[in-house]
């Protein structure tokens, strides 16, 4: 289950409190009279118990009830807990919270038994051990926090009750409202997953704040993280990193694939924001719902002092971003701006005294610069400098005007005032401001972070060498008979093999010059860990000795492509070498060249999930592009399994499921190739869509369709194939694309929305219904029981369709001009005759 009953969580149409009371005196007194407070209109009902504030009615006992309630508070303890769930269930109750001041361990039976309770009728539970609930639109504050939760547009998912008081406690002093609030307690059934999804759909909510200390199921989660961060900003805090405990590791990549870095690289694939502490979790979703995103890492400082512009250099430089080199037309245009004698280079140093016209002038010619990707402006108040005059000067370069879009580029103020009247002027016109300059530089790489992890979500990755082809069955022998023996390590000879088959090329190491300015690269690492969470971690950096002692190491999960071996080459300070400002082929070719031993070690860890860990170490690239492995060391064990939906895998992040490409003939001989969309399909699409008449694109789109922008056509080819899935059809003989199928899970996974399409020439020869029967045969096997969709009525042909493979149809209650089809899988009419 996920989101399946949580409007009963969040939005419910009545409440009631059950007992006997196994909560304190004090906590239920402060509960009732947190609920009084509240201003909640719908039914509050008190079961087992008096009602000392005479605000709500009253029974002895559930089976007194006339309905039961939406949303159910349990104040029973553990023994009575499942009886309880079951009789809720039964009269139908949609959610219960197990409440408590405290975190509390149920017994493990216990929680068994209340899980078997509630899954009959799908009623959700929070907790227990919960410190409660809120969502201030509603008027429900159920919960045992020391504050009210004020009203607002972020949603606030946390374990730990003691965060939630200390976040609300925060939110308070700052004025930051909430959307909702949930604190999960034990998560016996509820988890961060399944609030995910609820808040990406719910328009209330501008961002999502999640505080975690550990994840259970890891494909699901990032699952749901990933479509979240599409959607709206998520902001993460770990808790606990401290107390995680050290991994048996084998090799060199294990020891450095520790588990608080893994969730790193784990909520960096996901998209999601991870900060380090409360007020960071605050500042970065209020900078990243503020800001327009970044390009990138270079910042620009403009100073009224320079001390001032000292530190905030010497931040950004701390933090990993970079200063930004503006253009030589930019430092001819500033220097009439710039205090007498000044430098023309960033950072840009004006007078202590400066006018706001000067802030503006200089923040305009910085935002027309290619060079810069963000602005952060530091000034101190002086006797002739007003704070408030400092802001307007800000405000009229990059202020949200009315009707105008936001600045294309971040600007973040830091005011060292103690008046909050310019910060209140700066924040209304949609910039934010910090009371330190490292504050604001911290939140220019807030959005930096932010911007990559969104452009990561969407990149079009190269496709990979065509020459490139696995002989996974000869590595895979190797590794069976490994395991057969029993061994644990590989034998030299056997590594070598291995790697040979998948085109990682060993030997000895080759002569590379080592004179200064050189940027070819010396001894590199590249390896291969087993995360009990996560799975497949692959892991770059520096080589040979340095290994023992280096803190420079990237981190990614399986599987990978291009695009995201480079940005985990990127995260590391050794890719500096072999990065040149002007990008000349050299550097190209070897870092092309890394990343593509990064890819072939993930997809190792994909096809031979017996193979463990890796460690290659070191390994050499030379001018040329030319790799050479020295030394390896490669371990393996029966694999860890963890049930999917289609296959078994140890992978949190579902790999391309080449397990169903197919190779499928129409009645007229014509062959067509049948596969799951790729990433690297995005010129395919592009491609097909100019041969649909633009008709055929009206009927598939419901409106004309002229740009096939790459945010359009990502978003057609970015799968998560454990919530999507589409296939494309190309000629066996051309190459072509000729036709493609989608399938859209809802979070639920129990109905998908399809849609589909084929070449104009190819309408009626029999596609089209080939790849129907493709993906209710996918829908069936992963377990989806409804697929629904939307056709127009004049769509005549569609519709037809629809009716032979068992659809059934209806006018839309939302549009006319339009029909709803409905398929139960498992009355498709999978034979129906294919013209």
């Amino acid at each position: 289950m996920t989101i399946i009953n949580l409007d009963g969580l969040l939005k419910p149409k009545s409440i009631a409190l059950v007992g006997p009371n196994y909560l304190g005196e004090e906590e239920l007194s402060s509960l009732l009279e947190r609920i009084a407070d509240s201003g909640y209109v719908s039914p509050v009902t008190l079961v087992g118990f008096a009602d000392p504030h005479g605000a709500f009615s009253e029974v002895g006992s559930l089976d007194d009830m006339d309905q039961m309630p939406d949303l159910a508070v349990l104040a029973c303890g553990p023994e009575r807990a499942a009886q309880t769930i079951a009789k809720l269930g039964a009269g139908g109750t949609r959610a219960a919270v197990m409440i408590a001041s405290g975190f509390q361990a149920w017994p493990a039976e216990t929680l068994k038994e209340i899980l078997e309770a509630a899954r009959p009728y799908n009623l959700r539970l929070i907790g227990p051990g919960s410190l409660g609930i809120a969502s201030p639109s509603h008027r429900l504050q159920v919960h045992l926090s020391v504050e009210e939760v004020p009203g607002g547009d972020l949603a606030m998912v946390s374990r730990s009750g003691i965060i939630m008081n200390a976040t609300l406690a925060w939110a308070a002093a700052h004025g930051v409202g909430f959307s909702h609030v949930v604190s999960l307690g034990d998560r016996a059934d509820v988890d961060i997953a399944d609030l995910l999804d609820w808040f990406t759909g719910d328009v209330e909510t501008r961002a999502i704040m999640v505080q975690l200390e550990s994840v259970k199921n890891a494909r699901k989660f990032l699952s749901a993280a990933r479509a979240a961060a599409r959607a709206k900003p998520v902001v993460l805090i770990r808790t606990g990193a401290s107390t995680d405990a050290p991994g048996k590791a084998l090799t060199n990549a294990g020891r450095l694939a520790t588990t608080d870095a893994v969730y790193d690289a784990a909520l960096m694939r996901a998209g999601v924001l991870r900060v380090g502490g409360l007020d960071d979790m605050f500042d970065a979703a209020e900078t990243v719902t503020r800001v327009h995103p970044n390009l990138g890492r270079r910042l620009a400082i403009i100073a009224n002092g320079r001390s001032l512009a000292t530190l905030a250099t010497d931040r950004i430089a701390d933090l990993g971003g970079e200063i930004a080199q503006i253009s030589a037309v930019t430092e001819e245009a500033v220097q009439p701006l710039l205090r007498s004698g000044g430098e023309t280079e960033n950072p840009l140093i004006i007078s202590s005294n400066a006018p706001p016209e000067t802030y503006t002038q200089l923040i305009k010619l910085l935002l027309a610069d290619r060079n810069v990707d963000g602005i952060v402006v530091v000034s101190a108040p002086t006797a002739f400098a007003n704070p408030s005059a400092t802001a307007a000067g800000i405000i009229a370069a990059a202020g949200r005007q009315v009707g105008q879009p936001r600045a294309k580029k971040a600007v973040i103020a830091a005011l060292a005032t103690a008046d909050p009247a310019p910060t209140r002027q700066l924040e209304a016109a949609g910039i934010p401001c910090y009371r330190t300059s490292a504050e604001a530089v911290r939140a220019f790489m807030y959005v930096a972070r932010y911007s990559e992890a969104k452009k990561l979500l969407m990149a079009n990755p190269p496709s990979l060498p065509a020459d490139f082809t696995p002989h996974t069955d000869v590595a895979r022998a190797i590794v069976t008979n490994v395991l057969a023996e029993p061994r644990t390590w590989l034998e030299t000879s056997e590594c070598r093999d291995v790697l040979a088959a998948y085109d990682i090329a060993t030997g000895p190491a080759p002569a590379i010059p080592r004179k200064a300015g050189s940027k070819i690269p010396g001894e590199l690492f590249a390896g291969l860990a087993d995360d009990p969470t996560f799975g497949p971690v692959i892991v770059f950096g520096p080589g040979g000795s340095a290994v023992d002692y280096a803190d420079d190491y990237g981190l990614d999960l399986a599987p990978l492509d291009l695009n995201l071996a480079e940005a985990l080459i990127a995260r590391t300070r050794i890719s500096r070498l072999f990065k040149d400002a002007d990008e000349n082929e050299q550097s190209r070719r070897i870092r092309h060249a890394i990343a593509l031993v990064l890819v072939k070690l993930a997809q190792l860890a994909v096809d031979i999930p017996e193979i463990r860990e890796i460690d290659l170490n070191p390994f050499y690239v030379d001018a040329d592009g030319n790799v050479t492995v020295t030394d390896m060391r490669i371990a393996a064990a029966p694999p860890n399994i963890v049930p999917g939906r289609l296959a078994t895998s140890r992978l949190a992040i579902r790999p391309y499921p080449k397990e169903w490409e197919r190779t499928l003939e129409l009645k007229d001989g014509r062959r067509f190739f049948v596969r799951p969309v790729r990433p690297d399909d995005e010129d395919s699409f592009k491609a097909f869509f100019l041969t649909v008449s633009a008709e055929d694109l009206r009927l598939r789109f419901f409106a004309p369709v002229r740009d096939f922008s790459h945010a359009f056509l990502a978003r057609l080819t970015q799968l998560d194939y454990s919530r999507a899935m589409a296939f494309s059809a190309f000629d066996a003989s051309t190459g072509e694309m000729m036709g493609a199928v989608r399938l859209h899970a809802d979070p639920d996974h129990k109905t998908g929305e399809y849609a589909i399409m084929v070449r104009s020439e190819l309408k009626g020869r029999g596609l089209g219904w080939m790849l129907m029967n493709l993906i209710i045969e996918y829908a069936a096997g992963d377990g989806i029981e409804t697929i629904t969709g939307e056709v127009l009525k004049e769509n005549t042909t569609m519709l037809d369709m629809c009716r032979s493979l068992g659809f059934k149809i209806r006018p839309s209650s939302d549009d006319e001009a339009v029909s709803v089809v409905t398929l139960s899988v498992a009355d498709a009419h999978m034979d129906a005759m294919v013209p």
